[in-house]
């Protein structure tokens, strides 16, 4: 949910940075966005990790209830 929201604004601040300086800081703007990439790749490694850890923990509970 976040990403979405994060994106555009990354990608816009990243567009103002580029725009002002010129295209001197075509490096930093490719650099920024491979940081970008990968942060988001991380972070939705991270939350399918943590969702699939729930969800094994949930099913473990259901099948083996601990009293």
């Amino acid at each position: 949910m976040s990403r979405g929201v994060t994106s555009p604004v990354m990608g816009t601040l990243v567009w103002r940075f580029v725009d002002i300086d010129g295209p001197r800081n075509v490096g930093a703007y490719m650099l920024v966005t491979m940081t970008q990439l990968l942060v988001q790749s991380s972070m939705a490694m991270a939350l399918g990790l943590m969702s699939c850890v729930l969800l094994a923990r949930q099913s473990a509970h259901f099948l083996y209830p601990i009293e």
